[in-house]
């Protein structure tokens, strides 16, 4: 059923005293857009679009933008796992907003960390399965994908907020809203673009429908009519950047390496340093010595000893070798 249709039905439980199915009826008769533009956006009846749920999927992002698409409190979702998939087969991508000489610094940067990605895994996977023997119980297929994976879980460290990624939500009308708005007005032009991308998705029938031949009515149209960009974060940021620069001291620039690291030569009539603290910046403690009282009674806990629980450990190298393979 189409988001908005379905929150058109649900809403009318507050308003009508009909069933649900005497709802639907009355929803199939009458156009979901007129009603939300009258309730949802101008009378302010939020809580309308929490009805309608819509799944959205954002393949080839950068993770810096799947960070920002992740940022939201009523949001589920999945991204692909570092842990347990090769990261190095899909290039890296290049912010749209660096000048030529930089995006080629970073090209060059990108591409010798994945080839470090490559190298480490490669020597982890070979580490692992000389420390780790394939036990008997275990399928041959089982056990390379238990050792690819412990290598991933240390390799991934260094893979950079470039690496494209595939993210899949499925979020409210209104959470949807309010993450376009977002993008449309972040700082990095790659959110700016799935901001639009994604506010023109709405307007069209899904792209990956259950029934090919029958794509269904747009995804969410009123919406798309209404999701300019958020101008508050941008405000804000500008409103922080001028009070820092009228209230706090500008940083200090940096000097050669042979002085930045020598302490500042003491003025002639200043005394020399010393290494002791002032008299005046100690307490003295008191000299009267009380009795000592009667030791406190200790407790007998009723409990039994138990035995300490080991914590998990990470997945590296070493603490993989001290271990056993144990999963199927």
């Amino acid at each position: 059923m189409p988001a908005e249709k379905l929150a058109y039905a649900l809403a009318r439980y507050s308003r009508s005293p009909d069933s649900i199915r005497a709802s639907l009826d009355w929803v199939r008769a009458h156009d979901s857009s007129k009603f939300l533009d009258s309730f949802y956006f101008q009378y302010g009846h939020a809580s309308i679009a929490d009805l309608g749920h819509v799944a959205l999927c954002f393949e080839g992002v950068s993770e810096l933008a799947a960070i920002d698409i992740e940022d939201e409190q009523l949001w589920d979702g999945q991204a692909r796992s570092s842990r347990y998939q090769d990261f190095s087969k899909s290039g890296f991508v290049t912010p749209p907003e660096l000048d030529p000489p930089s995006a080629a610094r970073y090209q060059q940067a990108g591409a010798a960390l994945l080839a470090a990605y490559r190298d480490l895994h490669q020597r982890l996977v070979e580490h692992l399965s000389a420390q780790l023997p394939r036990p008997e119980s275990m399928k041959p297929d089982a056990y390379q994908r238990n050792i690819a994976a412990r290598a991933f879980d240390v390799a991934r460290y260094l893979l950079f907020l470039g690496i494209p990624t595939g993210v899949g939500q499925v979020t409210s009308i209104r959470t949807l809203e309010r993450q376009i708005r977002r993008w449309k007005a972040a700082r990095y032009e790659e959110l700016r673009q799935i901001g639009a991308e994604t506010a023109a998705a709405c307007a069209l029938p899904p792209a990956c429908p259950w029934d090919p031949a029958d794509p269904g009515p747009p995804l969410a149209p009123t919406l798309a009519k209404y999701v300019d960009p958020d101008t508050f974060p941008p405000t804000a940021r500008a409103a922080h950047a001028l009070w820092a620069s009228q209230n706090l001291p500008p940083p200090p620039n940096p000097g050669p390496s042979s002085t930045s690291s020598a302490p500042p030569k003491p003025s002639p009539t200043s005394p020399p340093p010393s290494s002791t603290p002032s008299p005046t910046a100690l307490s003295v403690p008191s000299t009267t010595k009380s009795a000592p009282g009667p030791a406190p009674a200790r407790r007998k806990s009723s409990m039994s000893p138990c035995n300490p629980v080991r914590a998990g450990t990470n997945s590296s190298a070493s603490s993989a070798a001290a271990s056993t393979l144990t999963i199927s």
